[in-house]
């Protein structure tokens, strides 16, 4: 089962990107190398926002005012309940591993946004003052082993191939069921950026002829083909 992708550029963001710009708040936008990819970062201050979907990251139903996730879907219900929890989980994994690096973390709803750029602008720069940055040193801490994630430089295509079908216990149980009944098969990519101690797993595969990926969650074991193995159990088929 896949989540959805974050889209790029929606509507409530674009909204507090004008309203913080008018303010003088400078940023960037979607960092690749900062966990997650807030949808707006700035790193001088070590602040990550996150313009979260109500449908997708489980505020829809508060903010009709039903009385849980599974009232929003009279078919499938199990399944989509079940999909809007595995994302609401993963935004708290990533908020808790992001805070435990140093940096601020602001999650606003687009509903609120869109209800009101000028007071999420206000709420991500009242952060922003409020951060305290800090030293290099307090958020640099020694990367993992290269050996417990990095591939082996050289490893030919069917080496790297054959490493990703043991981990996941067979090619077969590397496919993933994409939109529109198609099929894909994907591999996992484990990163230890410079400013973490964590190994950082991510579900990638290839769709409409780019390169996508979704963030599976931390690995912890002594070898790359451990942790290949462990992230594969994260994946939720």
């Amino acid at each position: 089962m896949m989540s959805r992708v974050r889209s790029k550029d929606s509507k409530a963001e674009l909204a507090l990107r004008r309203a913080l710009h008018a303010r003088g708040f400078r940023y960037r936008l979607h960092g690749k190398k900062v966990l997650g990819r807030p949808d707006i970062v700035n790193r001088s201050r070590r602040l990550a926002i996150f313009v979260d979907g109500d449908m997708w990251h489980g505020n829809e139903h508060h903010r009709r005012g039903l009385a849980s996730l599974a009232e929003l879907f009279p078919t499938r219900t199990e399944w989509w309940v079940a999909k809007i929890e595995a994302n609401m989980r993963r935004d708290r994994e990533v908020t808790t591993t992001l805070r435990e690096q140093g940096w601020t973390v602001i999650r606003l709803w687009e509903s609120d946004i869109l209800a009101d750029p000028n007071d999420a602008a206000q709420r991500v720069l009242d952060a922003s003052q409020a951060a305290t940055v800090p030293s290099p040193k307090s958020w640099r801490p020694s990367r993992p082993d290269l050996t417990a994630w990095q591939p082996t430089a050289g490893l030919p295509p069917a080496a790297r191939a054959a490493e990703q079908d043991i981990a996941a216990g067979g090619r077969a149980a590397r496919q993933i069921q994409l939109e529109g009944g198609r099929q894909a098969v994907a591999s996992v990519a484990l990163r230890a950026p410079s400013s973490s101690r964590r190994i950082y797993a991510y579900l990638r595969w290839y769709e409409h002829g780019k390169t996508r990926e979704r963030y599976l969650g931390e690995v912890n074991e002594p070898t790359r083909s451990a942790n290949l193995a462990a992230a594969w159990s994260l994946v939720a088929h």
